[in-house]
């Protein structure tokens, strides 16, 4: 099996997540698309470069507006397989969290705040406005041989500042709701991460 029929393989759980058949495919033809296209990565680049751009885009931008469907769900096929690779119990789940930061222009865009550009040299903090997220990833180590870890996304969302606080809190939402039954020797639950303290 080759990457893409990995990738295709996962994205085929997601028609569980939204209501229409339609919606679902609409939905995968965009991220392909968003892999595919420019390094800004938008919307609009992602409908040409699935060959889409003198199509109509108004049921494209509607699928992000006003289909109801979770985007956090859109995770729980990663968890589904990576369950299998974990070592089992009672061995510790192990997960990396790293934040990031989306340069944006607009002052009005809900959660932009000034944030430290990461880009910016040792000797020298610049800022930049922009939309901060974290991502957490599990930590998949070989089991029958040694060799680094691998990092598997399992949430990314957005971690807007809080206001009138020097110390903030960030807590992740980890609703997961198992599409397989997996195996008898791992966990039946979703593994349980700390909600991680920034400053």
């Amino acid at each position: 099996m080759n990457l893409f029929q990995t990738m295709d393989l996962l994205l085929e759980d997601w028609n569980k997540v939204f209501v229409q058949q339609r919606t679902s495919y609409r939905v995968r033809r965009l991220t392909y698309g968003q892999l595919l296209s420019p390094p800004r990565h938008t919307t609009s680049s992602a409908i040409c470069t699935v060959g889409r751009q003198f199509h109509d885009w108004s049921a494209d931008y509607r699928a992000f507006s006003r289909s109801p469907w979770d985007p956090q769900v859109l995770f729980d096929p990663v968890i589904d397989h990576a369950l299998p690779l974990l070592a089992p119990r009672p061995a510790p789940v192990m997960a990396a969290i790293d934040d990031t930061a989306c340069k944006k222009s607009g002052r009005r865009i809900p959660g932009v705040a000034t944030v430290r550009d990461p880009q910016s040299p040792p000797y020298h903090v610049n800022l930049i406005r922009g939309l901060r997220f974290v991502q957490a990833s599990l930590l998949i180590t070989p089991r029958h041989r040694e060799g680094p870890a691998r990092s598997l996304p399992v949430r990314f969302q957005p971690a807007p500042p809080s206001s009138g606080a020097s110390a903030r809190t960030l807590t992740f939402t980890f609703l997961w709701t198992p599409m397989a039954q997996p195996k008898a020797d791992h966990a039946s639950t979703a593994p349980q991460l700390q909600p991680p303290k920034m400053s």
